[in-house]
């Protein structure tokens, strides 16, 4: 990040000074804070938008064009607004593309992590984003289309967002409920702190999410316990010195989407079947599935 603040800065200040010898009168690019200047006060802007664009509910950098975001060019595209602080504000931004263009889109990482977003052709289809880079530019995410076929105004909207779900029930009465047995149980809502943000982190129960524009099968699964390293999800929690223990059985929940025709196997490929059918959760019906055990070791596809 340090390496990455000193470029931008250099970057900057080469702008400013060549902006200030071209004599334009107009609206200068680099001028973050609307001075009228490009100077080391919009430096310090720009920063303060990169580090805001990491938290949740500030501001940060928001786009949607044909020129790619990079590390040196997206705080001075043209067309970038810096004054939303979510994705919600951005829903209906239009833009026009070409065929045979590439359509980018660039905000705060943090504004897709319960949400996810497509765009919608002059003809009403819906066109998803077919790769996501997180990694070129701290705390943004670059959404990327493939080329598009022919020309067309794109306009950006919220799609639903799936998750999947494998813990235990909560011990208090909060989050969403359902019946099994006589038995209320609750799960925790689908919220910033219930949703395990590295996918990588199999030992640790909870929701994550689903990338629908993955096909999952059994070559591709969307959990399977031989595809990493057997990295299982263990539910039966952790011992004073912070090991995870198997000494007892616990009753846990593995919830899925049920209009993904995901389903749960065993090792010899025998299908559970769901214990509810269709449970409403943020208006998306999904299915849920009760086991008892110390760890989640099945496959999901």
């Amino acid at each position: 990040m340090k390496k990455f603040f000193t470029l931008l800065v250099v970057v900057l200040l080469t702008s400013a000074s060549a902006m200030a010898q071209s004599g334009n009168n107009g609206t200068l690019k680099g001028d973050v804070n609307s001075d009228g200047s490009v100077n080391v006060a919009d430096i310090v802007a720009v920063i303060d938008l990169i580090q805001k664009g990491q938290e949740a509910g500030e501001a940060g950098y928001f786009y949607l064009g044909t020129t790619k975001p990079t590390a040196t060019n997206f705080t001075t595209l043209a067309g970038a607004v810096t004054t939303y602080t979510s994705i919600d504000e951005a829903v209906g931004t239009k833009v026009s593309i070409a065929a045979g263009e590439t359509l980018y889109m660039l905000c705060p990482t943090n504004w897709l992590k319960t949400k996810d977003v497509a765009l919608e052709d002059g003809g009403g289809e819906t066109v998803n984003f077919s790769n996501k880079d997180a990694a070129t530019i701290s705390g943004y995410t670059i959404c990327e289309t493939q080329a598009w076929k022919a020309s067309s105004t794109a306009t950006l909207k919220i799609i639903p967002s799936y998750y999947w779900y494998c813990g235990v029930a909560s011990e208090e009465p909060t989050g969403f409920s359902f019946e099994l047995n006589n038995e209320n149980i609750y799960i925790p809502n689908i919220e910033d702190n219930t949703v395990i943000e590295a996918p990588e982190n199999y030992n640790t129960p909870g929701w994550r999410y689903i990338d629908v524009s993955k096909s999952y099968n059994s070559r591709n699964a969307l959990y399977d316990l031989n595809n990493r390293n057997g990295k299982a999800i263990y539910l039966s929690g952790f011992d004073e010195n912070g090991k995870m223990t198997w000494a007892y059985d616990v009753t846990y929940y593995v919830i899925l989407p049920s209009e993904l025709n995901l389903n749960i196997y065993d090792g010899l490929g025998n299908l559970f079947r769901p214990d509810i059918n269709n449970k409403n959760i943020n208006n998306i019906p999904y299915n849920i599935y009760k086991f008892i055990g110390t760890e989640f070791i099945i496959y999901i596809y």
